[in-house]
């Protein structure tokens, strides 16, 4: 809805310059948004690759959810280098034991269940 809401004012506000012949605020006012988005984008998204993804992936099926968004936000991740067991991804209670499963049936919620 956010995005229909822009959309609407950035007509409106683009017919309204048009009209008044400001084409360079038109032009200036798309790249300011543009270096903002980039610059958010930069900021707010993890730098990650595929084994990254891999690892964080089998982190969230075994429901330690907070120590996959660790290793997603732990940067590129290599095949000899970070694995599942590093300090970089304790807890922030510094515990690393699994507090999901009580026997081998049980399962967390948030797993997706394997075929």
């Amino acid at each position: 809805a956010s995005g229909k809401i822009g959309a609407t004012i950035g007509s409106y506000a683009f017919s309204e310059l048009k009209n008044k012949h400001e084409i360079s605020a038109i032009f200036w006012s798309v790249v300011g948004t543009m270096l903002l988005a980039t610059f958010l984008t930069l900021v707010a998204i993890p730098f990650y690759n595929g084994h990254t993804i891999d690892l964080a992936d089998s982190l969230a099926r075994e429901g330690r959810v907070r120590e996959a968004v660790k290793m997603l936000y732990s940067g590129p991740a290599t095949e000899e280098g970070k694995d599942t067991t590093d300090d970089d991804l304790l807890n922030e209670e510094g515990d690393t034991s699994d507090e999901t499963a009580t026997d081998e049936d049980s399962q967390p919620e948030s797993a997706v269940p394997v075929v």
